[in-house]
């Protein structure tokens, strides 16, 4: 979802994404999804997590240009925090990754007529 106004405390949130943990490499970087983005070494190579959420690094990139909205879940678990991430210690391949979080948080905020079916 795309805010139509600042979030609230998004600076202290880029902040908790960017300082969590790095969890995985990749050999290329990634690229932004929007037509006006920034070059791809700004979005990142790596994957990022505080023990309980695991996101791409430039994650960051879309909540500060473009007011993406997280997860209320994942914000709340942030202000608990103080916005200070843990360090974890995650090998990868213990790692169990799942996409069902994020897809049942954007399938709850389709509307009716939105064309998702």
């Amino acid at each position: 979802m795309i805010l139509d106004q600042p979030l609230r405390d998004r600076e202290r949130i880029c902040g908790y994404l960017d300082a969590a943990s790095v969890v995985r490499w990749q050999p290329g970087y990634s690229y932004c999804r929007f037509d006006d983005g920034p070059p791809d070494e700004a979005m990142g190579s790596r994957e990022r997590s505080d023990g309980v959420w695991i996101w791409p690094e430039g994650l960051s990139v879309y909540v500060r240009r473009y007011n993406v909205r997280l997860p209320d879940e994942f914000v709340e678990l942030m202000r608990r925090r103080r916005f200070t991430p843990p360090a974890v210690d995650l090998q990868w391949a213990d790692v169990e990754v799942s996409a069902d979080r994020w897809l049942r948080w954007a399938a709850h905020l389709r509307g009716p007529g939105d064309g998702a079916s």
